[in-house]
This record gives C-alpha cells, sequence and structure tokens, in this order.
C-alpha cells in the first residue's frame, strides 16, 4: 500500500476498535471524483476475547484483504498536488483505512462508483471459501467518513508519532536504555497562557531554554482564536485580521529514556497542558545515543 500508514487502538460503542489509516490522504482529501464511499465488511470467524483478529485467522484474512485492494484499487500513486502529472492514470478507487472491531474487519474505500463490485468481490472470493462479504455504499462527496471517523484525534496522532519516533531510534541502532536531553515545543496562544505553561512546566521539572514569538498564516493553526474562546487575553498583531495569527512557541527540555512504553507518560502532561491553555503540543525530538548514525537529532512533532 502506498502512503504514510499507520494504526491505532480506540473504542468504538464500548468496542476495541483497531483503525489502520492512509495519514498522507489527510492533505489531498477529497479527490475529485472520488465521491462513493464503499465499505467491504468481512465478518471474522474467529476473534479474540475483545472483537480483534486471532492469531489463527490473521493470514487469511490479511491475504483476503491484499487480494480485494489489489483487484479493486490496484497501485494507487498520489501526485504532488502542486505539481500535478499530466501522465499520471486516472484513480477510479482508492483504499483509505480499515477497521477490526467487535469481530469485524471493514476497508473503506472511495470510488468513482462501486455498483459493481458485488460481482468482482464474488469472482475474488473462490480462493477463500466460507467468506460472505457485505458491501455497504454511501455518497459522501466531502470525505467525512475518512476525515472525521478514521482520521485520528491529535492525541491519537501524537500517539503514532511518539511510536514511529521511538521505532526510529531503534532503526538508527538505539537501544533505548539510555537518558539523554528530549526536547519538547508548545506553541500558545496569549502571553497569560506562555506564563501559566512555563510556570506548570518548571514545577513538573522541565527546563524552558527559549521562547520565540512567531507567526502563522494555516487556518488550522488558529491558536489565538482558540485562546480567545476559552478566555484568554489572546496575543494579536496588526496583520491578524488578515488571516496573520502571532503565537508563542516555548522550548522546553528535560532527561529521560524515550522508549516505547515510556514515551506516551512522557508527552502527555506537555500535550493536556497545552490543550488545556488553547494551544498545541508540537512534538519532541531527540539525540540517536547508539550505532552509526549516534548524536544526531530525531525530531516527532504532532501534525507534521
Amino acid at each position: 500500500m502506498c502512503g504514510h500508514w499507520n494504526d491505532y487502538l480506540c473504542t468504538i460503542e464500548d468496542h476495541v476498535a483497531l483503525i489502520l489509516v492512509n495519514l498522507a490522504l489527510a492533505d489531498v482529501a477529497p479527490m475529485e471524483g472520488l465521491r462513493r464511499l464503499v465499505t467491504v465488511r468481512i465478518p471474522m470467524r474467529t476473534r479474540t476475547a475483545d472483537g480483534l483478529t486471532s492469531d489463527a485467522e490473521a493470514e487469511t484474512l490479511d491475504a483476503l484483504e491484499s487480494a480485494l485492494t489489489e483487484s479493486l484499487a490496484p497501485h494507487v500513486h498520489l501526485t504532488d498536488p502542486d505539481s500535478p502529472d499530466a501522465d499520471a492514470p486516472e484513480i477510479h478507487a482508492i483504499l483509505v483505512g480499515r477497521v477490526i472491531c467487535n469481530g469485524m474487519r471493514d476497508l473503506y474505500f472511495y470510488a468513482t462508483d462501486g455498483r459493481d463490485w458485488d460481482e468482482r468481490i464474488a469472482q475474488l472470493l473462490e480462493p477463500f471459501p466460507g467468506y460472505e462479504l457485505d458491501i455497504i455504499l454511501a455518497d459522501d462527496p466531502g470525505w467525512e467518513a475518512y476525515l472525521s471517523f478514521l482520521f485520528p484525534s491529535p492525541r491519537d496522532l501524537q500517539g503514532i508519532f511518539n511510536r514511529e519516533q521511538c521505532e526510529q531510534l531503534e532503526e538508527l541502532g538505539d537501544p533505548l536504555t539510555q537518558a539523554r536531553p528530549i526536547e519538547h515545543w508548545i506553541s500558545l496562544p496569549s502571553e497569560r497562557a506562555r506564563d501559566s505553561a512555563i510556570t506548570e512546566v518548571t514545577r513538573l521539572g522541565y527546563e524552558v531554554r527559549g521562547v520565540t514569538v512567531e507567526e502563522s498564516e494555516d487556518e488550522e493553526f488558529d491558536c489565538v482564536a482558540r485562546g480567545e474562546e476559552s478566555g484568554q487575553d489572546a496575543h494579536r498583531d496588526a496583520d491578524a485580521a488578515g488571516g496573520v495569527h502571532t503565537f508563542f512557541r516555548v522550548h522546553l527540555a528535560h532527561i529521560d529514556v524515550p522508549r516505547i512504553d515510556r514515551i506516551e507518560a512522557i508527552t502527555a502532561p506537555l500535550f493536556d497542558l497545552a490543550e488545556r491553555l488553547g494551544g498545541e503540543y508540537d512534538g519532541w525530538q531527540t539525540s540517536v545515543e547508539s550505532g552509526a548514525a549516534e548524536g544526531g537529532p530525531t525530531e516527532a512533532r504532532e501534525g507534521s
């Protein structure tokens, strides 16, 4: 599968769910022409106690999903939206995610149509006797299912980036056993929020390495507006009315070990603090402490 795929655990109607999603599609969603949401539902024969895939069935289900994807949405390669390739093949369907929950594996596609998928899927099922799939069609031109259901929340997205960052360190030869400085950044909408954050992180034992005043034209990062809505005395420069927002970025550091089983506990208090003050936690970076690339920084920035 092409793109930036990753998964995360959550709950759906009180059931444990594992959602796999192509994060890269957030930059291009919704894609023109792919207005039809096609959900292919695979009832699992066996399941774990929490309703997820059992080891006994995983290999068969993976093979079935691969066959479905290769036939229904084959070899989709996204072009740079800023540099369209006139020779790029037209995309008729694309897989955007999968949900495993309560004994079901649901594959989510966006397609130009999908009304003939029953016949196509029936042919694909011949090597997989005993499986009966359901196909659910819906009009979704704005890709709400992808953007509002499959795509992770900011907290879940930070958890994905945390895991990817630790895995990258391990790939570079870092055993993740040695304590080292870990740097963090928080963006805040006002002087009051900045001062409150500095007081709180100092109490938690962080070193404040610096504060910068920055501007953003990104509509997704309207930290100022959210600060005003929550009662903060938001700092706004003369250009803010035209869409340029001024905010404060606080640079922090502390000594710790960035292990996969610990990194959530490291980042969660900072994430919660930034959210409470109407800002955003911008992620972390640290150095590689072992292997050929020792000493080089790696980073996991929220939203990047």
